[in-house]
């Protein structure tokens, strides 16, 4: 049967020789297969990650893994734009802001007008795009502009996140976005990891659908990013091509006792024999994956060089499949191996986007919405104090009075008109900079009783990198 890239919406990576025949279930047969696939995983990420949980879905993965970062409350995560975190009709497809679109040719973003109240909460712009000549070789300047203000909108929502009393934990993101194949540069993700290292965040990262496909060295695509992303990366999340759901943990993010604590485990073992087979042909074939994308260039879309994007077996076009559903038309998955490929009907989408850059333009169109409504749904007040705080330059660079906050607010709204200045008055300035305080925003410096510095900014509000200066 011939490879027609339908490949049961990317459920099927290989040819999987594992999942013709199935082997006996007995516990000890399981265990085998569940230590087995654990030295897979090992050696397979050179050591690094480690095999934390086996689950039913991808769904129950991405599930567990936000769950455990943030200790049972996954409204301490932030969550990136045009995430598809789950798949089914359960309570978490809420969290997700993807959203199909029957017109174009690829999955969009979701506005966050439209997203669900949780979403509105914690989700983030990360500054996704086709690369394109639009952004990646147009006006170098704009663009690090663009993600510079992603960077500093995650800085002020976590300080937002501190003065309600409760900071957020975690980043949930996908580095490819699986419904349209938009990126992040390597720029943005050593300065997003420098940052949250900084705040103490860690990721979770989604590679459901780029786990095993998007190069011929590494299973995982988090190890081919910046070393400063990596570092804070405590958990990866795979499935579909699995059977199963996976949760790979960092170990250098483990708990104390983590021996320990997996010695109790769960009576309910999920079987992982067919797991297994297909994570060994995968890793078998990998070296196949680059020669697999280069035939479906030249076989599907004839090596037309602005009708293609996305890494290894994830390959995007503007031109769309007329067989498959909606929303996912522009994705090609060829198995791993040498199948032969079917022709398949294509067509344009009827918006007229015919260009990576088309689509790349109603891609960032989409971040920019989430960044302009993440900055905007803020307390006034408590963003002017944010920014200052996370601004070089401002209150976070220098000593200063303890009423040098409070008059710093009182002058941002001096000029406002009377029902403003009621709302912002003296008493709600002082309300505000006394939960900061609180928060461990705003110290005292001290040597036994006595003060040193009144009050500075806590540590938490230092700018960590010069963005601006960083040309990368």
């Amino acid at each position: 049967m011939s490879d027609n890239l339908g490949n049961d919406w990317g459920t099927i990576l290989c040819l999987s020789e594992g999942r013709s025949g199935q082997h006996s279930r007995g516990k000890d047969i399981l265990n085998s297969c569940n230590d087995e696939l654990k030295s897979l995983l090992r050696t397979a990420s050179n050591g690094k990650y480690r095999l934390e949980k086996t689950t039913t879905s991808g769904t129950d993965a991405n599930l567990w893994a936000v769950m455990d970062v943030t200790g049972g409350d996954a409204s301490c995560c932030m969550f990136g734009c045009g995430s598809y975190v789950a798949g089914d009709n359960g309570p978490i497809q809420s969290w997700s802001t993807s959203d199909f679109s029957t017109g174009a040719a690829y999955t969009c973003i979701l506005s966050p007008n439209k997203s669900s109240e949780f979403a509105k909460k914690v989700g983030i712009a990360l500054p996704y795009h086709v690369p394109c000549d639009s952004c990646c070789n147009g006006n170098k300047n704009d663009w690090l502009e663009f993600e510079n203000k992603c960077l500093f909108n995650i800085h002020l929502k976590y300080l937002e996140s501190r003065l309600s009393g409760k900071p957020f934990k975690a980043l949930f993101m996908e580095l490819i976005l699986a419904g349209n194949g938009a990126m992040l540069s390597d720029r943005f993700l050593k300065h997003l990891g420098v940052l949250l290292k900084h705040l103490g965040i860690t990721i979770v990262v989604d590679e459901i659908m780029t786990g095993g496909r998007c190069n011929d060295k590494c299973l995982l695509l988090t190890q081919t990013t910046p070393t400063e992303f990596q570092a804070v990366v405590s958990h990866v999340t795979l499935g579909k091509w699995t059977g199963i759901g996976i949760v790979l943990r960092n170990g250098e993010h483990c708990p104390k006792q983590y021996d320990l604590l997996l010695s109790r485990g769960s009576v309910h073992t999920i079987d992982t024999t067919t797991t297994v087979a297909t994570v060994k042909t995968v890793i078998k074939q990998m070296k196949n994956i680059n020669r697999r994308r280069e035939v479906v260039l030249e076989k599907i879309l004839k090596n037309q060089t602005d009708m293609a994007w996305g890494l290894g077996l994830l390959v995007f076009s503007p031109k769309h499949r007329t067989d498959s559903g909606k929303g996912l038309k522009s994705r090609f998955l060829p198995l791993i191996d040498d199948t032969p490929v079917d022709r398949i009907p294509l067509s344009m989408a009827r918006d007229g986007t015919g260009t990576s850059r088309d689509c790349c333009g109603m891609i960032v169109g989409g971040v920019k919405e989430w960044l302009e409504f993440s900055v905007t749904r803020m307390c006034e007040a408590e963003r002017k104090l944010c920014t200052a705080l996370a601004d070089k330059g401002k209150l976070s660079n220098q000593s200063f009075d303890l009423c040098k906050p409070r008059q710093f607010l009182k002058e941002q709204f001096d000029c406002k008109t009377e029902n403003r200045k009621r709302k912002y008055s003296p008493r709600n300035m002082e309300s505000i900079v006394d939960n900061a305080k609180k928060q461990g925003l705003l110290v005292h410096l001290t040597q036994g009783t006595k003060v040193l510095v009144p009050v500075r900014a806590g540590d938490i509000c230092y700018r960590p990198v010069d963005w601006e200066l960083d040309l990368l």
